[in-house]
């Protein structure tokens, strides 16, 4: 699969990433749309002061569910959702 990598402030790399899969009680999610937000830009800048490079930014999206993991209940393949940008790994 693609992905955007913001290597430095004000540079973007474009490669490829393997294929994730789902595990135990987690969605595999096919984004379909991110947006740009204030944090977003002062990364661009190199002005955040909680991000460090290399960095994959897009943390307001929407998504399509691609794939369910063991235990996964309530969310089905193709249903479209988000996610709380604040809430981290």
């Amino acid at each position: 699969m693609k992905q955007a990598v913001m290597t430095a402030p004000g540079r973007i790399t474009i490669g490829k990433a393997a294929q994730p899969a789902p595990g135990k009680g987690e969605v595999l999610l096919h984004i379909r749309r991110i947006g740009v937000c204030g944090s977003d830009i002062h990364v661009w800048h190199g002005c955040h002061p909680f991000t460090s490079y290399p960095v994959v930014q897009g943390h307001e999206f929407s998504a399509v569910v691609a794939a369910i993991g063991p235990g996964v209940k309530g969310i089905p393949a193709g249903a479209k959702v988000t996610a709380l940008p604040q809430e981290t790994c």
